[in-house]
């Protein structure tokens, strides 16, 4: 280890191999549940999408519409039903983006799966993988239920922190 401005670095073949295990832990084995490919993939969002320019012009403008102050995404799936086929573009972007092997290209040939060949139900599975959080909190926030106006114990409420 070398010091540089008060900080132990590490020498250079440990950084290599601490970055190949940053990496290692980036990536998952799946297998995706219609077709039953097992896949290396890593998980992407919509924003990481928008970065690479990867998403369909028309879904760009509806991620910027719902994008919040922290950068997650409300996802609004009634909007996005109405636009088919950018979802599957969207969905097709996200394989290709998030599935590390087999490899994958937008048409197939001898050494690639062509994204189309892996299932629709598998895409969109792959999609909601990869945004499983956001799809999460769209579930409980629908669930969430108006207090009881009449359940306030006005008795039992204080009137400073403890």
């Amino acid at each position: 280890m070398t010091a540089h401005l008060g900080i132990d670095i590490p020498n250079e073949a440990a950084t290599r191999d601490y970055l190949a295990q940053i990496r290692r832990n980036l990536y998952h084995d799946l297998t995706l549940p219609e077709s039953g490919i097992e896949i290396k993939a890593k998980k992407i969002s919509l924003i990481d999408m928008a970065e690479r320019g990867g998403l369909p012009d028309t879904l760009s403008q509806l991620v910027s519409d719902q994008a919040t102050a922290d950068g997650k995404v409300k996802i609004d799936v009634g909007s996005i039903l109405d636009q088919i086929e950018d979802v599957a573009g969207l969905y097709n972007g996200m394989c290709l983006a998030g599935i590390i092997y087999p490899p994958l290209a937008e048409e197939s040939d001898e050494d690639h799966l062509g994204v189309r060949e892996i299932p629709f139900n598998d895409r969109q599975w792959f999609f909601n993988w990869c945004n499983g959080e956001a799809t999460a909190l769209t579930q409980f926030r629908d669930e969430q239920v108006e207090p009881d106006q009449d359940s306030s114990d006005s008795e039992n409420i204080r009137e400073t922190a403890v």
